[in-house]
């Protein structure tokens, strides 16, 4: 087995023990945008995050920050402006410029955006590719990297993306149906100020 088709087997055995371990938890933590307003949204995470800088790691709770952004406000500026600039800073980046077509990925929730009335699949797309693009800029300047590194992730980042954005639509749906049993099962009538239109629709 020569040493490139080795590298690629390795880095995909990896890709599964980060799914299965906290990508799990990254994956699905944005569906906190579907059920609060932006501001609720943006403090929560906000918050994590400037934790998380103050402790040396951003890589955990800004694109998540980014990813519940994108959900919460389902707005053009952040689903596009994000990537946009996400593909700008990868691009300027000497090892980036180098694996440009890694950066093409980002033009997925870009496209999407412009869809009238995107489904919750959809938004979760637009969400999990915002994460990822924002993602790999903190991991491209805070980690020494080469062209071959970013040229093998090539043809594992659309069924991570997939099996994320499944996640996400899979936690949205389990939130809406234990929400709504639960309330049954306790007859409450609770309003939700922070909430957002997503459990508000589910409870009329």
């Amino acid at each position: 087995m020569n040493t490139t088709r080795k590298n690629s087997l390795l880095l995909s055995f990896a890709l599964v023990l980060r799914f299965i371990g906290t990508g799990v938890a990254s994956a699905c933590a944005p569906v906190v945008g579907f059920f609060v307003r932006p501001t609720a949204a943006v403090t929560f995470f906000g918050i994590r995050t400037i934790i998380a800088f103050a402790l040396g790691n951003l890589s955990c709770y800004l694109p998540t920050l980014a990813g519940s952004l994108v959900v919460s406000t389902n707005s053009r500026l952040a689903s596009i402006g994000i990537p946009l600039l996400c593909m700008g800073l990868f691009l300027v980046h000497p090892v980036g410029a180098t694996s440009w077509v890694y950066s093409l990925y980002w033009l997925v929730p870009i496209g999407l955006s412009f869809i009238s009335s995107p489904s919750i699949f959809v938004r979760a797309l637009m969400s999990t590719y915002t994460t990822h693009a924002v993602g790999s800029v903190i991991w491209l300047y805070t980690h020494v990297t080469t062209a071959v590194y970013w040229h093998m992730l090539i043809s594992q980042v659309w069924l991570e993306r997939l099996a994320y954005a499944g996640l996400l639509v899979g936690s949205y749906y389990v939130i809406i149906y234990s929400s709504t049993f639960i309330r049954k099962v306790a007859h409450v009538k609770t309003s939700y100020p922070l909430f957002g239109s997503a459990l508000r629709t589910s409870h009329s």
